[in-house]
């Protein structure tokens, strides 16, 4: 602790652990303090306590008072790179977003373990599906759009992928839209593997 903060221990003796809580989160801090205090309760909470540099330090918290002694006893841990790696692909997310806005684009992401894709809103727009922020549907729902004769090349490109001879793959098919009109759509996929 006293590395992670940069204190000496002659430092902090004595003195209260809000004093290095960052003034916004002090008053939740003390709430949820005195609500373990009052029974034998634990907690596990993210913080930023201040480093005795004056900077601050993302850290997960487990604090308990399970001696029922009046003390409140805590660890915690140092989770600054998880937080900036949160960081990154919040905004990666929000950079993505805003591409595909400009481009008019829809995204879908597709599961095949679950069987379910999701639609962003543009997505379901461009697939005649009601326009909502985001949609779920399995793949039978998906297909009840595509036109009769381009079934069965989405249904090859797919296979394909699924074997592992193609990453990336380019489609073009048709679906019919509930006033009766045919749509060309257009989709470039990539298939990302997990263990």
């Amino acid at each position: 602790a006293l590395d992670l903060l940069g204190y000496e221990r002659a430092d902090l003796l004595g003195k209260s652990y809000f004093s290095s809580v960052q003034n916004d989160w002090a008053d939740a801090h003390q709430q949820r303090f005195e609500t373990l205090t009052k029974g034998n309760n634990q907690a596990q909470m993210e913080t930023r306590l201040l480093h005795k540099n004056g900077h601050k330090i993302a850290l997960e918290l487990s604090v308990n008072s399970v001696f029922n002694d009046g003390l409140v006893y805590g660890t915690f841990r140092d989770i600054s790179q998880r937080k900036e790696v949160e960081k990154q692909r919040k905004l990666m997310v929000e950079r993505l977003s805003l591409a595909t806005q400009a481009a008019k684009l829809g995204v879908v992401d597709f599961d095949l373990a679950s069987d379910v894709m999701h639609i962003d809103a543009r997505g379901c727009e461009l697939h005649g599906l009601p326009v909502q922020s985001d949609a779920y549907i399995s793949y039978a729902e998906y297909q009840k759009n595509i036109h009769v004769e381009d079934l069965g090349g989405l249904d090859r490109a797919f296979k394909q992928a699924l074997s592992g001879s193609q990453q990336e793959f380019h489609l073009q098919f048709r679906v019919c839209l509930a006033t009766g009109q045919v749509r060309n759509l257009e989709a470039f996929v990539q298939v990302n593997r997990d263990a």
